[in-house]
């Protein structure tokens, strides 16, 4: 995670995907339309599936992770200034 850039321009990114990741994490999911939709992939379709989809937690995980990294370091430099 050694990589971290410009924090406000980590910060700035995260303003512009915020509402989308609001927007997703209000979606209501449907149990039933789930399962309709299980039931016609298959195993290996199914699968890819769920290594897509914890591909995708691992980039959230990993954009949260900047995003902490990033305030921390505006945080400190805050405190620094205020010294």
């Amino acid at each position: 995670m050694g990589q971290t850039g410009d924090p406000m321009t980590t910060l700035r990114a995260f303003e512009q995907i915020l509402p989308e990741l609001k927007k997703i994490s209000q979606q209501e999911l449907r149990p039933e339309e789930i399962k309709a939709e299980l039931e016609k992939v298959s195993k290996g379709e199914l699968v890819e599936h769920h290594i897509k989809l914890i591909m995708q937690h691992f980039d959230v995980i990993r954009a949260f992770v900047a995003l902490a990294e990033a305030t921390e370091k505006i945080v400190k430099s805050g405190e620094q200034a205020a010294d």
